[in-house]
């Protein structure tokens, strides 16, 4: 009887244990390359097929500007097919080498999101390139620049138009000597002569001298912003709105290209900035555009998200700082809600909102 308990015992457990192996993930992941042998500077393309199950969400991919050797490019998203019970797309992705050897493609991580709500990653296998060099294997080095090519110079034409112009200033002087005849005339002739040449020229020097002065600053002394204006007829709020609405139409995000989406947004917070509160807020750093905006009428809760929105946008464009999803979903959102909160609408102006139906 014992022995009977001990069987059942054995078999549930090789039961649940073929069970727990034969469990498939989640998400599977295939990748593959056209080439395993090119140039250096060639480009390749990795195919990246990604399948996951029914109610599994998976995030775009969140890549810099290399993976190990190898410069990112290009980034294409295919559709999402559904097959068989699985969702699968294609992410293709262009690359650039410029080291010679036998290179390693790293790994490729790939976040999601399974049915229960947990968070997981799955990652592509390491691919090996062979990079070679387009010199030949009997080339010793690369061979420098030939010289310049010099033209000889023709002493004769030199010579002869250094003569012709003295010879012209020479009869100039001499048919103005000859033609007044006392000093006291030409005396006279040159005085005039300086006084009506020297007066307009000290009067075109004073007045570059004063519009150098106020390089920057318009008629009342404030710094002159944003001078040009694609669409002047629209106020800082309309334009900044419609930017926003241009820039949500890209999908940036959603394609895994942070970077330029957050570069895009900042630019149009900026320029809105400029026009809106008069600071250089185009090339100057965000604590100097924050510390100018606390001088004018804005309220402390409009500078806690001014600051906010500014100093994100700085971190991915200077510090390659990757953030989550819903942050880079939200930033549009809260760059309309700074634009909202610090606009000014005089009567007869709206601030025109549009959003993608």
């Amino acid at each position: 009887m014992a022995l009977l308990k001990v069987l059942l015992i054995l078999s549930l457990a090789l039961s649940v244990a073929a069970g727990a192996v034969g469990e498939e993930p989640p998400v599977r992941l295939d990748a593959g390359i056209a080439r395993r042998v090119i140039a250096v500077g060639d480009t390749v393309r990795l195919n990246i097929d990604i399948a996951w199950k029914e109610g599994v969400s998976v995030k775009p991919l969140a890549l810099g500007e290399n993976i190990g050797d190898f410069a990112v490019r290009d980034i294409t998203y295919g559709p999402t097919v559904a097959d068989d019970g699985l969702s699968r797309r294609r992410t293709s992705l262009l690359l650039a080498v410029f080291k010679i050897g036998d290179l390693t493609l790293p790994p490729v991580t790939v976040v999601y999101m399974d049915e229960n709500g947990n968070a997981g990653m799955a990652e592509t296998p390491p691919i090996s390139i062979e990079v070679e060099s387009v010199l030949q294997e009997d080339a010793a080095d690369i061979k420098d620049i030939k010289r310049p090519i010099e033209v000889p110079r023709r002493w004769k034409d030199l010579i002869l138009s250094w003569v012709l112009l003295v010879g012209l200033g020479v009869a100039a002087a001499t048919s103005v000597l000859v033609s007044v005849k006392r000093r006291e005339d030409v005396e006279a002739i040159v005085r005039k002569f300086w006084v009506r040449v020297t007066g307009p020229v000290v009067r075109l020097v004073r007045w570059l001298l004063r519009r150098l002065s106020l390089i920057g600053r318009d008629e009342y002394g404030a710094p002159a912003f944003d001078a040009r204006v694609a669409e002047p007829y629209l106020t800082p709020e309309q334009a900044a709105m419609k930017e926003f609405t241009r820039i949500e139409a890209l999908g940036l995000a959603e394609q895994g290209r942070i970077k330029q989406h957050y570069t895009l947004v900042s630019e149009t917070v900026r320029r809105y900035l400029e026009r809106r509160f008069r600071v250089l807020a185009m090339e100057s750093p965000s604590s100097s555009t924050v510390a100018e905006i606390r001088r004018k009428e804005a309220t402390p809760e409009a500078l806690g998200l001014i600051r906010s929105v500014l100093d994100e946008t700085d971190l991915v464009k200077f510090a390659k700082f990757l953030p989550d999803g819903d942050a880079a979903g939200s930033l549009i959102d809260r760059g309309r809600q700074l634009v909202r909160m610090t606009g000014s609408r005089p009567s007869g102006q709206t601030v025109v909102e549009v959003r993608k139906p």
